[in-house]
């Protein structure tokens, strides 16, 4: 079958015209018709082989989508989300990492300018939470020492914190990293 592709592809060619691709006109590349889109590019971290309808079920049920969504798989284990709703596509990736099979799935919104398959899909951020720790320990410097150990830590955010002083105690500090983007 191969080589019956190969020698039809070999009687394929382009005409002149064709060489030099197609020019958009500025009005419709530019024009109000963009289907808004709400979609969240993916990839599993994983070499096993996936059964798509079974991770679509499940990522469905987890998602739990109020409007709905779509999902496909892109290209080996790449797969792309097209939510009905921006709330949706939030609270997804807000609550990432998300695991299938005890595998990362890790996510980045894309918008309907972005290429899915160039979607940086190789780090996620990760929450921290660091128990035990004496009292005169619990601030934003020594939380911020401690999360550069482990990993690229860029910001950090006091949440839920009660202050003594310079001690800052409670629900703990949030790392984000630099190349998180901004959700809608």
């Amino acid at each position: 079958m191969d080589d019956e592709i190969a020698r039809l592809g070999k009687n394929l060619s382009l005409s002149t015209e064709e060489e030099n691709g197609v020019v958009m006109p500025l009005d419709v590349w530019h024009s109000d018709s963009d289907i808004q889109v709400f979609c969240v590019a993916g990839k599993i971290l994983s070499h096993k082989s996936l059964n798509f309808e079974a991770m679509q079920s499940t990522l469905t049920a987890a998602f739990n989508p109020i409007r709905g969504m779509d999902m496909k798989m892109i290209e080996g284990n790449r797969l792309l989300f097209c939510f009905n709703h921006p709330v949706d596509r939030k609270r997804v990736l807000e609550n990432a990492p998300w695991a299938y099979e005890k595998s990362l799935l890790v996510l980045k919104a894309v918008d309907s300018e972005e290429n899915p398959m160039k979607a940086d899909l190789d780090w996620c951020d990760f929450h921290v939470q660091i128990h035990d720790l004496p009292l005169g320990k619990m601030n934003r410097d020594f939380a911020q020492f401690i999360g550069n150990q482990i990993g690229d830590s860029k910001k950090w955010t006091l949440t839920n914190r009660k202050s003594f002083g310079d001690h800052h105690y409670g629900s703990g500090l949030a790392s984000t990293s630099q190349n998180h983007s901004e959700e809608s």
